[in-house]
């Protein structure tokens, strides 16, 4: 039996792989004006205040949205409402492009998160400027029309060439698709417009980040980083070899900020980075001469960044995800989790475990399953029994793959947070754990690797918070 042992020892990671659904300042940053508040996860009691927001690729107006606590549709100034603490979910014609953390601005960029094609983000923005109904593109006007269902997530040369595309914007709009290279400018020019002065200084703050290779389905890579005042130094794990299988032992690396130019920390005043040098795109070589191209995004406020990489020449994409340290305290009680672990040996389209959870002061109830039997096949795996339990936090150790082995229960630091955990699971099989959670967001990510037979496992498990 191929088994996650997290039977005994439980965890809470995310559903919608790693948006950057991020709320409240700090954790080197400085200038942002981000609305969220403080990190508790929406538990204030009733108390939160009505803040205000701004949907942007210019100010959108006509965009459905939802809160936890309300919803309706952004009006001319591209406004929305919304409570310290809640996540925010925007529907474009019966989409629902993506839910976040809210706050004062939110871009289409920010809707990126780590399962999404490269041109995401672009897709939407290209059609929320074809659709604006009057022609001045300093707001964005959403006519009228019915719901159909179109897919964002895909490559621009196959959003364009959609027949359910072409249709919708023939019947709804006043021109032909806008461009990839209009609609890039236009959202950059966007973003540089919201900057204000906002800037993270990264000179002593260090990083931890989860790499995917988009040929490698269940192999997950990762860099820690450490930001001195003129260089860039850490460890890294991300030599996948034909069989997908990842290198043991991470390599060292050490270099200057401007050493790559695809580099995403390679900013014109580094060890700062601007906001607009944190959401923008590099098209070139990368320090292998191979012709690349680079997504980066990053929420105002937040501690996190994600990374596109994509080779031009085979299609081939590696994501980063990367959460850097800051100083605040992340509070799981009274939050309840639904998990779902997939396994390297099964098709995670067919054959899911997870749990549902209920976490407390001091104990977590759990009921579900994380036991996979694949003598059947990749396509033919069985799940054991459903389990039904409570563990208590306190007798949760560093070496255990449950990820809330914190310093104070369920509050939890950057650095219980994020981190590589080894050790020896229950079925006596040596361990490697990289965690990782981005501060304000309800998503927390857990890779769990084995090596049972001389091959090695990979383990997933995505929980959403609630």
């Amino acid at each position: 039996m191929i088994r996650i042992t997290i039977s005994t020892k439980r965890s809470l990671t995310y559903v919608a792989i790693m948006t950057l659904a991020l709320s409240a300042c700090g954790g080197g940053s400085s200038g942002g004006n981000n609305a969220s508040g403080s990190e508790t996860d929406g538990n204030d009691g009733g108390t939160a205040s009505t803040l205000k927001g701004v949907f942007v690729d210019s100010p959108v107006q006509g965009l459905t949205y939802e809160t936890n606590t309300g919803g309706g549709v952004t009006n001319a100034n591209g406004e929305f409402t919304y409570k310290t603490g809640e996540y925010i979910s925007f529907t474009l014609y019966g989409n629902v492009i993506g839910t976040v953390a809210a706050g004062d601005i939110i871009t289409p960029m920010d809707l990126q998160n780590e399962t999404h094609s490269q041109d995401y983000f672009l897709n939407i923005a290209r059609l929320l400027l074809t659709l604006d109904a009057d022609g001045d593109t300093t707001t964005l006007q959403l006519p009228s029309a019915s719901d159909s269902i179109i897919d964002f997530d895909q490559q621009t040369e196959d959003f364009e060439n959609d027949p359910s595309v072409a249709s919708f914007v023939q019947a709804n709009a006043n021109t032909s698709l806008v461009g990839v290279a209009d609609a890039r400018a236009h959202l950059a020019l966007s973003i540089n417009n919201n900057a204000g002065d906002y800037k993270v200084n990264f000179n002593g703050l260090n990083a931890f980040s989860l790499m995917r290779n988009s040929e490698c389905r269940h192999s997950v890579g990762g860099l820690s980083y450490e930001f001195g005042a003129t260089t860039v130094s850490g460890e890294i794990a991300d030599s996948w070899n034909e069989s997908c299988g990842l290198s043991a032992t991470p390599e060292p690396f050490s270099e200057a900020y401007d050493n790559r130019a695809d580099a995403w920390y390679n900013c014109e005043n580094a060890p700062i980075c601007t906001y607009d040098e944190l959401n923008r795109t590099y098209s070139g070589l990368d320090a292998d001469n191979r012709d690349v191209e680079v997504t980066i995004s990053h929420r105002k406020g937040s501690n996190g960044i994600l990374v596109v990489k994509q080779f031009v020449a085979s299609g081939r994409e590696i994501r980063e995800l990367i959460a850097f340290s800051d100083e605040r305290v992340t509070d799981f009680n009274g939050l309840t989790a639904k998990s779902v672990i997939t396994s390297s040996y099964c098709n995670p389209e067919i054959t899911q475990g997870g749990y549902n959870y209920q976490v407390k002061s001091t104990t977590v109830d759990f009921t579900g399953t994380d036991g996979f039997n694949s003598f059947g096949g990749y396509n033919n795996c069985t799940l054991s029994p459903s389990e039904t339990g409570t563990i208590n936090l306190s007798d949760i150790g560093d070496s255990h793959s449950f990820p809330f082995d914190c310093d104070d229960n369920t509050s939890c630091t950057f650095a219980n947070l994020n981190k590589v955990v080894t050790g020896v699971d229950p079925d006596e099989r040596p361990f490697i754990i990289r965690r990782l959670h981005v501060t304000g967001s309800n998503h927390i990510t857990q890779i769990k690797e084995v090596k049972e037979s001389g091959k090695q496992q990979f383990f997933e498990e995505i929980i959403s918070l609630h």
